[in-house]
C-alpha cells in the first residue's frame, strides 16, 4: 500500500494471518487508512484489495517455480518468484513465509526444518493446487 512493503518473517507472523487481517479490514466501512507513513490512500478498500491480489499472485508463482526446479533452495527459488525485485533479502523472508503457508496446505515440503538458509523445498501436490 502506498509504496510500502510488508515483510513477514515466519518466526514473527504468517502470510495467512496477514491476508486474513486484510480481509477482515474489508468488513469495515473504511474510506481511508493511515499506514504509519506516506500519504493516506484515497480509497482504502481498493488499496487493500489490490494488496491481497498482489500477494496472492506472487504466491501463485511458487508452485510453478518448484515444479520447474524440483528440490530447490530459497536462494534459487527467489529468482523465479521475485523476478521483478532482484531476489532481495525481504523477498527471501517473504518467500519462506509463503512456502510455510503452502506447506500447511499440503502443497510444499521443506527438507531441513526451520532453517531457511539451508532448507530445500519441493512441490508435493503435482498440480500445485
Amino acid at each position: 500500500m502506498n509504496g510500502s512493503t510488508v515483510v513477514i518473517i515466519p518466526a514473527n507472523g504468517g502470510v495467512k494471518d496477514y491476508l486474513d487481517s486484510l480481509q477482515r479490514l474489508l468488513m469495515f466501512p473504511l474510506e481511508t487508512i493511515a499506514l504509519g507513513r506516506g500519504e493516506l490512500p484515497a480509497n482504502a478498500p481498493q488499496e487493500i484489495e489490490g494488496v491481497i491480489r498482489y500477494r496472492l499472485a506472487r504466491e501463485d508463482k511458487a508452485p510453478g517455480g518448484l515444479r520447474r526446479r524440483g528440490g530447490v533452495s530459497l536462494e534459487q527459488l527467489v529468482v523465479d518468484i521475485y523476478d521483478d525485485a532482484g531476489g532481495s533479502l525481504c523477498g527471501l523472508h517473504f518467500l519462506w513465509a509463503r512456502l510455510l503457508k503452502l506447506e500447511k496446505n499440503g502443497l510444499t515440503l521443506g527438507t531441513a526444518g526451520r532453517d531457511f538458509a539451508n532448507e530445500n523445498w519441493e512441490l508435493v501436490a503435482p498440480d500445485g493446487k
